[in-house]
C-alpha cells in the first residue's frame, strides 16, 4: 500500500485526502454519539463485470474480486430520524479490488463511507436492509496511449467509488453476526478525464462483524416532530471541469445554475420539480466535429426541467433528478439527463456538495456546488 501512495501525484494525494475527509466527516456528524455501539469487521466480494458497454466485453477474463475492512457505529435514537431510519449504523472502511483484467484496468484501494438502513428489527436473530456506499478508489493503472492503449474503462489513476446492495445479518454467537449481501459497484472520474466507460460490476459478498457492545438499547425519541407542511425554494450554483470524449486531455468549464421547488413527503424524503441552465464549454468541440460550429454562446448551453426525490438523514442530503432538455445544439446519447447528488447541510439555509450528471449511466460532468434553500 505504502509503495502503491508514492506513486501518486501531490494533487491526486490532495484531493483523495480532502474528498475522503469529506466523507468520513460527514459520516461521522451523522453517527451520533461518541458512546454508540461499535463494530468492525471485514467482507469478501466477489462478482462479474456487467456487459454496459461492448468495447469492453472483450476485456474482461474473469471475475472481480475484493477484500474489505469496515467498521460502523450503530445509532440508538438520540436524533429524531433515527427511529425515523430504523436505527442505522453509519460509518467508513478501507475495500482491495481486482478488476476482471487487472493488466488493464489494475486494481483499485478505496476508501468509503456507508450508511446501513435496516429493513427489519435489531433485536431478531436474522436482519434484512440496505447498504450505500460512497468513497475515492485509486487504481494502480489507467489509460495511456503508449502503454496502456487498450483500457478505455479507466482514464484516470483516482476516481469515484459507488455500492447500492442487499444485507442479511445473522447473529451466530454473543458479539458475532455473519453479514451476506449482494448488489452494484460502480468506478468512474466524473468525465474529468477520457475515457471514461467506468467499471460496473454485480457482487455478492460474505464477511464477519463483531460488536464490541455487550447490548444495545433503543430510545424512542419522545417530540417527534410533524412534515414540514410547505413548499421550500432552492437555487444550486455548482461547476466543475471537464473533458470532451478525444485522448487530447484539454479541459473544459461545466457550471450548472438550478431552481428546485420541494415539499416533504415524509419526515425523512422530499419531491418537487424545477428547471436547469447548462453551460458545457466542450460542446463547441463536439460541434467543430460535426461541421455544425458557430459563433453564438448559446450554442453551448443547455436548458432542461427535472423531477427529483431527496432523502435526508440528519445533515446529509441524497439525491436524484431525471430531466429532459428543452434546448440542446448538441446531444449525448439522448435528450435525458440523470444527476445524483450528495450534499451536507451547513446552516438553515446554505448546503454544500457534489453531483454526477449523466446520458443513458455514462457520465457527463462531476460538479462541486452551493444550495440556498428558502
Amino acid at each position: 500500500m505504502t509503495k502503491i501512495l508514492s506513486l501518486i501525484h501531490p494533487k491526486m494525494k490532495r484531493a483523495l485526502f480532502y474528498i475522503t475527509l469529506f466523507l468520513i466527516s460527514a459520516s461521522r456528524a451523522n453517527c451520533q454519539e461518541a458512546g454508540d455501539p461499535l463494530s468492525a469487521g471485514f467482507r469478501i466480494h466477489s462478482g462479474l463485470n456487467l456487459p454496459v458497454y461492448n468495447a469492453l466485453d472483450y476485456l474482461v477474463d474473469e471475475g472481480i474480486n475484493a477484500v474489505d475492512l469496515f467498521y460502523q457505529r450503530q445509532s440508538t435514537g438520540n436524533h429524531f430520524q433515527d427511529e425515523l431510519w430504523n436505527y442505522p449504523a453509519t460509518g467508513a472502511g478501507y475495500s482491495y479490488w481486482s478488476t476482471g483484467n487487472n493488466e488493464v484496468f489494475g486494481k483499485a484501494h478505496v476508501l468509503y463511507a456507508d450508511i446501513q438502513v435496516p429493513l427489519t428489527n435489531a433485536d431478531h436473530i436474522v436482519n434484512f436492509g440496505t447498504r450505500t456506499s460512497a468513497g475515492i478508489a485509486y487504481f494502480t493503472r489507467s489509460f495511456d496511449v503508449e502503454n496502456n492503449n487498450l483500457n478505455r474503462a479507466i482514464g484516470s489513476h483516482l476516481n469515484i467509488y459507488m455500492n447500492l446492495s442487499a444485507y442479511c445479518k445473522i447473529r451466530i454467537i454473543k458479539g458475532f453476526e455473519a453479514v451476506l449481501d449482494g448488489g452494484l459497484v460502480h468506478f468512474s472520474n466524473g468525465k474529468t478525464r477520457s475515457p471514461n466507460y467506468g467499471i460496473n460490476a454485480a457482487t455478492v459478498s460474505a464477511g464477519l462483524m463483531y460488536n464490541f457492545s455487550s447490548g444495545i438499547k433503543y430510545k424512542s425519541f419522545p417530540e417527534m416532530p410533524p412534515v414540514p407542511g410547505r413548499y421550500f425554494h432552492s437555487v444550486l450554483l455548482s461547476g466543475g471541469r471537464k473533458v470532451y470524449d478525444d485522448l487530447s486531455g484539454e479541459k473544459f468549464l461545466s457550471t450548472t445554475v438550478s431552481y428546485g421547488l420541494d415539499r416533504y413527503l415524509t419526515r425523512s424524503g422530499k419531491a418537487g420539480f424545477g428547471a436547469d441552465i447548462f453551460y458545457d464549454g466542450s460542446i463547441k468541440k463536439g460541434l467543430e466535429e460535426k461541421g455544425l460550429a458557430g459563433t453564438g454562446f448559446s450554442e453551448q448551453l443547455r436548458m432542461g426541467v427535472h423531477a427529483s426525490y431527496s432523502l435526508c438523514y440528519k445533515k446529509t442530503v441524497a439525491g436524484v433528478q431525471l430531466g429532459y432538455y428543452l434546448y440542446s445544439k448538441f446531444t449525448v446519447l439522448t435528450r435525458m439527463y440523470t444527476r445524483i447528488s450528495l450534499n451536507y447541510i451547513l446552516t438553515d439555509n446554505i448546503s454544500a456538495g457534489f453531483s454526477i450528471r449523466s446520458h443513458f449511466g455514462k457520465a457527463d460532468a462531476l460538479e462541486y456546488g452551493i444550495i440556498y434553500t428558502w
